[in-house]
């Protein structure tokens, strides 16, 4: 997620300066709307890394809890 986020700051920096570009003249609108699209990008593929760690973590507190009640369900042998 780390390479998510620096790669949203990188975006924000691009759009930022290609929003003054177009505003003074110096770029086309089709260079923002290309930065706006990256930013956007950016985003989601940060929304995706957020969802896959949730994910990852349901899934291995599911594995657990799993062991757990077959853990507690299990016979124990008792002693002499």
């Amino acid at each position: 997620m780390k390479a998510s986020a620096a790669a949203i700051d990188a975006a924000t920096v691009a759009l930022d300066l290609s929003k003054k570009q177009y505003q003074s003249g110096y770029a086309n609108y089709l260079a923002l709307l290309s930065a706006e699209q990256a930013y956007q990008q950016a985003l989601i593929n940060l929304v995706q890394a957020q969802s896959n760690l949730s994910l990852r973590v349901v899934l291995y507190l599911g594995k657990i809890n799993k062991f757990q009640t077959l853990s507690a369900k299990s016979p124990t042998p008792d002693g002499p």
